[in-house]
């Protein structure tokens, strides 16, 4: 995992903080770096753009996503299990 110090200028406060790429974050995840953006415009997260308008994730964001994920999996309805035949 590769995370990268960036600093951000927002409301006229400099803070530093870590940052990961979307396709690094996406491997993290488990995911495709499009699910990301399908999350995105779900509003599971709002994704921050580096210089260049490529998108940036913190840790919080994949907590987020990862929570996200979670909650799909614990919602889903139970499969019908198998009829066994003896």
């Amino acid at each position: 995992m590769t995370w990268r110090k960036v600093i951000s200028i927002e409301d006229e406060s400099r803070m530093e903080i870590e940052m990961m790429m979307a396709g690094e974050a996406a491997r993290l995840l488990g995911i495709s770096p499009g699910k990301l953006g399908d999350y995105e415009r779900m509003g599971v997260f709002t994704a921050r753009r580096d210089q260049t308008g490529r998108r940036i994730y913190t840790e919080a964001d994949l907590v987020a996503i990862r929570a996200h994920m979670a909650q799909r999996v614990m919602h889903r309805p139970k499969q019908k299990e198998a009829a066994c035949s003896t």
